[in-house]
């Protein structure tokens, strides 16, 4: 069965295990490094999201200008949904 996208949060209403924290943070200096010089200004990248899934687990994601995405994926004992204040 594939899973089904139950909401998307903003990642700043997500918190992450420290793995996963920073797992993202290397990611996401590596895929900079990689794309510097393509994305004409940085303002264009939108902020960090989060997809939560039917079955427990999520992923954060970006999308690009280009409209590809990074992602990385997180196991539902990683992740947790802060309350909205």
């Amino acid at each position: 069965m594939e899973k089904q996208i139950v909401k998307v949060l903003q990642l700043e209403h997500v918190r992450l295990s420290m793995k996963i924290f920073y797992a993202w943070l290397k990611l996401a200096k590596n895929e900079a490094e990689r794309l510097k010089g393509r994305i004409s200004n940085v303002k264009e990248i939108p902020d960090e999201q989060f997809r939560v899934f039917s079955d427990g687990s999520g992923q954060i994601f970006v999308t690009l200008p280009n409209q590809s995405e990074i992602t990385l994926d997180v196991s539902p004992s990683d992740w947790l949904e802060l309350p909205e204040n």
